[in-house]
């Protein structure tokens, strides 16, 4: 009696489930919502670029179980090259949705690596609906001078090593070809990949005793 009492406990559980039509981990049912943001940092990919936001405001009750609360990051897929600069508030609208999650041990979980970073949300087919005037004009200069050094290393330099450069010198991977990556996690060097922590720190002290 024991036995068929437990068995009966996890099919009701199991048909509770169902009914709800809970979303498993790691996805979330795509809605189309309109969210405000602030632009903390901007990525140019194959024609595409993605928006990351912070400072996140999002308009009605769309999207289920979110509220403005608990939803501090936004990466936008947006279509085409646009014109935003850091730190302007724009308002988007598009498809919430969130990053893949690892399905198998050792591989990579998008989900919680965006999440450390602090993005936790996709918004993809995302169209800038407003863009405000002001923005972070020490920051913009910066990632202008980012643009240009990436410029004359794509312009001096075969595409495929200037990929590496670009990763080594500004800390852009997004132009290094997946069997590039592949190789230097076999041979278990892709962190010389990452700008270092240490080093920017170093660098960073030795200009302010400098001063």
């Amino acid at each position: 009696p024991l036995m068929m009492f437990c068995i009966l406990c996890m099919v009701i559980c199991v048909l509770l489930r169902i009914c709800k039509s809970e979303s498993p981990p790691g996805s979330l049912p795509e809605v189309q919502v309109s969210l405000q943001g602030r632009v903390t940092s901007i990525e140019n990919r194959n024609n595409q670029t993605i928006l990351f936001l912070s400072d996140i405001f999002l308009y009605g009750d769309s999207a289920e179980e979110i509220t403005n609360d608990n939803i501090n990051g936004v990466m936008c897929y947006c279509d085409g090259m646009h014109e935003i600069k850091l730190g302007q508030t724009i308002v988007v609208q598009g498809f919430l949705s969130l990053p893949k999650q690892a399905g198998n041990a050792g591989e990579f979980d998008a989900l919680e690596y965006y999440k450390a970073r602090g993005y936790e949300y996709l918004l993809k087919e995302a169209v800038i609906v407003k863009a405000g005037q002001k923005y972070d004009v020490l920051l913009q200069a910066l990632y202008i001078c980012k643009i240009e050094a990436k410029k004359q290393l794509y312009t001096f330099l075969k595409q495929e090593d200037a990929g590496i450069m670009t990763a080594l010198l500004l800390g852009d991977k997004g132009g290094i070809e997946s069997e590039t990556k592949e190789a230097y996690r076999s041979a278990g060097i892709y962190h010389i990949l990452a700008i270092s922590g240490l080093h920017i720190s170093l660098i960073g002290g030795f200009i302010c005793e400098t001063l």
